[in-house]
Order: structure tokens, then sequence, then C-alpha cells
């Protein structure tokens, strides 16, 4: 039996790999995902490749969120898919929008859920018309970003001013005495005596 190569490194402590390269977990440039963007980045593109993604968002939406995509087609494909059809329900055939792509050879009737604002003026420049179902949402009003002047409010509205007549002004009304004016001729009331009695005169 020959001489094997483990036999021939016995003793040396590397077996000819260097001194990390063979012992333990070795080489293999960091632990999970770790250089995907950098020293492993091919394998980052074989596994999206494959589907499996390991950066950004990943994961589904609920429909009422995400929404569903429209079945689409183009006014220019109308007669093509439909020959000799004037007056089409496309909701039948399972489409959801109509697009303005393309010219209108004729007079078409056209029912469908959604139309864009060119397909419209196309069917109608031929002297057809399109009848839509769908309710547009309205786009509520963004609010300021942060730091952002506040928009100026406008003035208050000038109040009503009300007709006042002078202070003291009362039609049919005696005028009223001045205060602390008594009537002429009433003696006055004589005060009483504060002083002591040992100070007050003898009588």
């Amino acid at each position: 039996m020959g001489k094997t190569k483990t036999k021939r490194f016995r003793g040396s402590g590397k077996h000819g790999r260097g001194r990390k390269a063979g012992r333990g977990k070795g080489l293999r440039g960091g632990k999970g995902n770790a250089g995907l963007h950098k020293h492993k980045y091919a394998t980052t593109v074989k596994w999206q490749a494959e589907g499996y993604f390991h950066f950004g968002r990943v994961g589904i939406k609920p429909v009422e969120v995400q929404g569903v995509a429209d079945s689409v087609i183009n006014v220019g494909d109308l007669h093509m898919r439909f020959p000799d059809q004037n007056n089409l329900d496309l909701a039948q055939h399972g489409i959801t929008k109509l697009l303005g792509a393309g010219d209108v050879p004729g007079a078409v009737t056209v029912t469908v859920e959604a139309a864009s604002a060119s397909a419209i003026e196309k069917i109608k420049a031929k002297g057809g018309s399109v009848t839509t179902s769908r309710v547009k949402k309205v786009k509520k009003p963004k609010a300021p970003a942060k730091g952002a002047p506040a928009p100026a409010k406008a003035p208050p509205a000038p109040k009503a001013e009300k007709p006042t007549a002078p202070k003291g002004d009362k039609t049919g009304a005696a005028p009223a005495a001045p205060k602390g004016d008594k009537p002429a001729g009433a003696p006055a009331a004589p005060k009483p005596d504060e002083r002591k009695p040992s100070e007050q005169p003898k009588k």
C-alpha cells in the first residue's frame, strides 16, 4: 500500500491548507447572510432568479389593499377582436378597462367598467359613445409637510354695527336729576355728636 496524502502530512499541523482553512468551520466568508451584497453577491443573483428574495419587502397584501389589475383593451383592437359589432358590452368578455391606443374605424357604442379619457375622446370623435360604471375615488388633500408654513387663514367677516342712541337720551322721559342733589328748602338732618361724654359741653 502506497503512502497516502494524509500520512504524508502527518506532523505538519496544517496539512498543506494554511493556518486556518483546514480547522473548524474553515474560511466561509461570514455567517448567514453576511456578504450577500459584497463577496457573495453572485449567490444573491442566483437566488433571486429562483424566486428567493432576501432583501427588501417580502410578503403579500390583501386584495382590499392591493387591488385587482384591470383586464384592458385598446380602441384600435376593438374591430379586430369583435368584427362587425357596433354595440359592445366588454364586461361580458371579461374586459374591465378601455384604453386609447390605436384608431377607431367607425362609430361604436361601448359599455365598460372604466375607460381612459383618450379612448372616450376617440370614440366620440367617430360618432360613438362610451358608458362607464366605475365610481372615481376622490383623493384626500395631502397634509402639509413638517416645518412648512401653515396656510393663511381668511380674515373674519366684519360684524354689523347696531345703531345706538347717545347715552342719557331717552325719548318721552324726564331728565334724571344729578346724583347728590336734594330738593331746595329741605333742612339738613343734624349729625349725632360723636364726642365722649367727658368732652361734651355742659348744659
